[in-house]
């Protein structure tokens, strides 16, 4: 029963994953009529997404190694090929007739196994469609609709732009190098706490920008 529970949350996770991906095409074509300028990529996505992808890659890694240390041990006599491994109902008839027979080496090891892999394959799935996601959204660039921002997907209105102000021009260092603005909104405070947001803005975009926030949010920049 627990291994159905596994897989349904599973599905899930891939489901809701494909669902964020769809919904954001499908918002992005509404408002194609109603962009205004493009800002930087999310480059923390990317950053989010190569962790949970090494996250992703170490579980499935664990997972072969225990699969391979088990297949080895039973692959003469129990089973015949190595895909019986992910089928744990058959798995757990095997750790059955093993306690039954007072078998210990192979009942140990399964019993590893069954504590083990379930949540491994789960780990790595959760991962892999997480990275996958935060890497479409890294890939995503925030934009400057008539109606808001665009920041990771998702719009803020400008009637919740507070206050808004700029850096001093910073220089990239690494991939696409130019020089940049950092452009930290000021939004309504979340339990208390001081709320902004941090956009990149493009050195010769500046201007831009600056007049279109002062259009919309009927404030002057510090």
């Amino acid at each position: 029963m627990i291994y159905k529970v596994y897989i349904a949350i599973m599905i899930t996770i891939v489901f809701l994953a494909l669902f964020q991906i769809f919904k954001i095409e499908f918002n992005k074509r509404n408002r194609i009529n109603e962009e205004i300028i493009y800002l930087n990529k999310n480059l923390y996505n990317f950053i989010f997404g190569l962790a949970n992808f090494i996250c992703a890659i170490a579980s499935i890694t664990c997972f072969i190694y225990e699969a391979q240390d088990i297949y080895r041990l039973l692959k003469i006599d129990y089973i015949s090929n190595v895909f019986q491994l992910l089928n744990f109902e058959f798995m757990e008839e095997l750790r059955e007739y093993f306690f039954q027979n007072t078998m210990i080496t192979q009942l140990n090891h399964i019993v590893n196994f069954l504590n083990n892999a379930p949540n491994l394959i789960f780990w790595f799935n959760f991962n892999l469609w997480i990275s996958i996601l935060f890497f479409y959204e890294g890939f995503q660039k925030n934009l400057i609709y008539k109606k808001g921002i665009l920041v990771n997907s998702a719009i803020i209105d400008w009637n919740k732009i507070i206050d808004y102000k700029w850096s001093n021009v910073y220089k990239r260092r690494i991939f696409d190098k130019g020089e940049y603005y950092n452009l930290v909104l000021t939004l309504p405070k979340f339990y208390d706490l001081n709320h902004e947001v941090k956009l990149r803005v493009n050195y010769n975009d500046r201007d831009k920008v600056d007049d279109i926030l002062k259009k919309y949010t009927n404030k002057e920049n510090l």
